[in-house]
């Protein structure tokens, strides 16, 4: 048997960033119709939008197997669920305990992923490859850029001082304004930035060959 602290000896920041991606699943889960406390597919995902992109097949299999931290709650050929033996126990492991409990930590926390961040960063991806976006994903775009980006901006200003405790919460944060600005070039056309607190859009092709005008637009 290995012991947690054996765990994260052995296999460092990787380790520590599977727990902490374990966690915030379990309490902030991303996926309905739920069969334990995280599944393969979430987890994977969630390493995705912190940045990571590996298989955490064979960490998990050491974690159920030789650590005792989670069992398998349910399994099929497509699907596999996990529950937490001891979250306490996963807490401590990644200093989650204070942290964790300090009120303004916990606040910008739930504000933030009350904004559903991973959601809107999967459907930001998804338009960002896209060929030709939809009317109706642009106005599912505006929506977005209006409604829910400035929460984004909001906790990314508040959580300054949070820097550390908040660091995965703020690289999705950065994550979900780089992509989306990448959508907004890909739908209005060129974009340079001009003076502080400004948005030029250059003239650009639209739907059918028309032209876009210049315009800018400030906040």
């Amino acid at each position: 048997m290995m012991d947690i602290n054996d765990f994260l000896a052995q296999y460092g920041e990787r380790g520590r960033m599977l727990l902490r991606a374990i966690y915030e699943e379990a309490v902030y889960p991303s996926s309905e119709g739920k069969l334990g406390d995280f599944s393969f597919k979430s987890i994977k995902k969630r390493l995705s939008n912190y940045g990571l992109s590996y298989n955490p097949s064979p960490l998990l299999r050491i974690l159920e197997r030789e650590v005792g931290l989670i069992e398998t709650s349910y399994k099929s050929s497509n699907q596999h669920w996990w529950k937490i033996v001891d979250l306490n126990l996963l807490k401590a492991s990644i200093g989650a305990g204070g942290s964790l409990n300090d009120p303004r930590i916990r606040l910008l926390r739930i504000q933030f992923y009350s904004l559903d961040p991973l959601g809107i960063l999967e459907y930001l991806e998804k338009l960002v490859k896209k060929k030709r976006v939809l009317e109706s994903e642009k106005r599912r775009f505006k929506k977005i850029v209006f409604e829910v980006l400035p929460g984004i901006v909001d906790f990314l200003e508040e959580s300054e001082d949070y820097d550390e405790d908040l660091a995965v919460e703020r690289e999705i944060a950065n994550r979900i304004l780089d992509i989306a600005e990448t959508v907004s070039f890909k739908i209005t056309g060129s974009i340079t930035r001009g003076s502080p607190g400004s948005l030029e859009v250059e003239g650009g092709i639209g739907e059918g060959g028309k032209s876009i005008p210049d315009k800018s637009y400030r906040f």
